[in-house]
């Protein structure tokens, strides 16, 4: 009996210095490996974020902390980002103000953050319809001339959450490009239908060293992107968007996506694309092919124009003659209703001729001549009423 207390005791003190030493580890390596550092912004100073008008920046902080991130709050303007120590992401919130940050904020600190290797979430606009997202990827990135195709495509609703169940967000080939499953681990399949959730179109830049790449995609159609990435050839850095808002809350999806491609980026496991990729875009055959048939059509028109200068040098076609003036500057009138006789009847044997005509009456037999088409009843003549008076 005493053995086997013995023994049970025994096994039990072996197992709680087993899980001893094993919290003990778990606490090293957390020390010598401390979590990664993400700076959130969260300031009202500038207008860009409005903290009274939903929770949406308050929800997605607390769900950055339940990842085990170290977060630093910047609530008084942008925080230091240049030359900050092991920061492994900048988060900006949904920009529910009325500025832009790109407007309201140093683009030019941020963009020297990207240019160094940092990453920077991005969140859609309240509104603008995708301007504020064109405006801080250019600036951050550098970008060199003009959108060609980047706006906002189907902004969801609760109206319209039937139509976003039949087209869930789903995984895009084109995300193993930018963040390789070996690199920053496997992403999720598909992300939540969130209630408030924006897409944009796959954004194609001018510029000849622009990437950008959908990550998530409604339904898989390329027009409706929901997550998207854009770098640039040679930058170790780059701007992912995100088009869920967080005011609903956390999602454990959404939330899995963010926390890989902080992690990704804190393990230096993103690569700098060598070159950009406009011509991956789905759009630029359609594009390219367009603005050739235009060139080419305005060529056609100047080589037309230029032999008909050539060939009818000076000549010009003639007017086109006037009519002749009418006698006495007035149009012709039909003839007075006094001038022939009653439809049907003959004249009258004691009528007088106008002046010009013969001094004869026309016999009773005699057929009439032919008459031009029936003018206006001659009884409502004035010159025939007053040659009745005459009579009497």
């Amino acid at each position: 009996m005493n053995s086997g207390m013995t023994k049970h005791t025994t096994r039990s003190a072996m197992a709680l210095i087993t899980r001893t030493v094993a919290l003990i580890s778990v606490i090293s390596l957390a020390s010598a490996y401390p979590a990664p550092k993400v700076s959130f912004y969260l300031s009202e100073e500038s207008g860009v974020l409005d903290l009274n008008w939903d929770s949406a920046p308050q929800n997605l902080q607390q769900q950055l902390e339940q990842f085990g991130l170290s977060v630093e709050v910047a609530t008084h303007g942008q925080p230091q980002l240049v030359g900050a120590s092991s920061l492994a992401a900048y988060v900006i919130p949904v920009q529910n103000g009325h500025s832009f940050y790109s407007s309201a904020e140093d683009m030019r600190k941020v963009a020297e953050y990207v240019a160094a290797g940092g990453l920077v979430v991005l969140l859609d606009a309240a509104h603008g319809a995708g301007a504020a997202t064109r405006d801080f990827v250019s600036q951050a990135l550098g970008y060199q001339g003009e959108w060609t195709v980047c706006s906002s495509s189907h902004p969801s609703s609760q109206d319209s959450r039937h139509i976003i169940r039949a087209t869930k967000p789903q995984l895009s080939e084109w995300a193993s490009v930018f963040l390789p499953p070996t690199a920053g681990g496997v992403l999720p399949e598909t992300l939540e239908e969130a209630r408030v959730l924006t897409a944009l179109t796959w954004c194609r830049h001018q510029d000849a060293g622009a990437v950008s790449l959908p990550l998530y995609t409604q339904g898989g159609d390329e027009t409706k992107v929901v997550a998207q990435a854009f770098g640039k050839a040679g930058s170790r850095g780059a701007v992912v968007w995100l088009g869920y808002s967080w005011k609903d809350g956390s999602q454990q999806r959404w939330g899995s996506l963010l926390q890989k491609l902080i992690l990704a980026f804190a393990n230096g496991a993103y690569t700098a694309p060598s070159t950009g990729n406009a011509e991956a875009h789905p759009g630029t055959t359609i594009f390219d092919s367009v603005l050739e048939a235009a060139t080419d059509a305005a060529s056609e028109v100047d080589a037309v124009v230029r032999r008909m200068m050539t060939s009818a040098a000076g000549v010009y076609p003639s007017p086109v003659p006037s009519p002749e003036p009418e006698e006495n500057g007035k149009p012709n009138k039909s003839p007075k209703p006094g001038k022939s006789p009653k439809p049907g009847k003959s004249p009258k044997p004691g009528k007088s001729p106008k002046p010009g005509k013969s001094g004869k009456s026309p016999k009773p037999d005699d057929e009439p001549e032919p008459e031009p088409e029936p003018s206006p009843r001659p009884g409502r003549s004035r010159n025939n009423g007053g040659r009745r008076m005459k009579q009497l």
